[in-house]
């Protein structure tokens, strides 16, 4: 299974699969033997393009490599560094949530043996595994946000970094 096209009919068949999927008339599944023109581009994209991209943006918006780099002032400033890994953001939120309509819209179970296992049959194993990884997900989330972990409120941090100025300087 080959994720690179080796010529430019990628571009019609992801416009083709796209109109397909548009129209809610999904092409046959073929997810086991092969990835459709949408799929190449999409996943190229995101490892190829969009991952590098928010490494490097994120990199850029540290003052210690700004100044090093000397990035402070020009084109690859900080500013630029900040919208650029936003707008990835925006990519990566895009894909996923395509990403994960699509595998639950063109066959869940068959989809998620495929992803969490490997496997191309019809159990519920794929399912199972899923549902455990979105519970330790929520749980995680649940665990790093503990009603006292809460941020203070900017009025109560203001007072504290305030109190400590005027005490430091007086």
């Amino acid at each position: 299974m080959s994720s690179l096209a080796e010529s430019w009919d990628i571009i019609l068949n992801a416009v083709s699969t796209a109109i397909q999927y548009a129209s809610l008339d999904f092409p046959p599944r073929s997810g086991w033997l092969q990835y459709n023109g949408l799929q190449m581009i999409a996943y190229f994209t995101t490892v190829f393009v969009a991952a590098p991209l928010a490494i490097v943006t994120g990199l850029l918006m540290s003052p210690a490599v700004a100044a090093r780099f000397k990035t402070a002032k020009g084109f690859l400033n900080r500013q630029m560094a900040r919208t650029v890994h936003f707008m990835v953001l925006a990519y990566f939120i895009v894909f996923i949530l395509g990403h994960v309509a699509m595998v639950f819209t063109t066959g869940l179970i068959e989809n998620l043996n495929h992803i969490t296992r490997g496997v191309n049959d019809d159990s519920f194993g794929g399912l199972v595994l899923f549902l455990v990884g979105v519970a330790l997900v929520v749980a995680a989330w649940l665990l790093a946000t503990p009603p006292y972990a809460q941020i203070p409120t900017p009025r109560s941090t203001w007072r504290a970094i305030g109190y400590q100025v005027v005490r430091r300087f007086s």
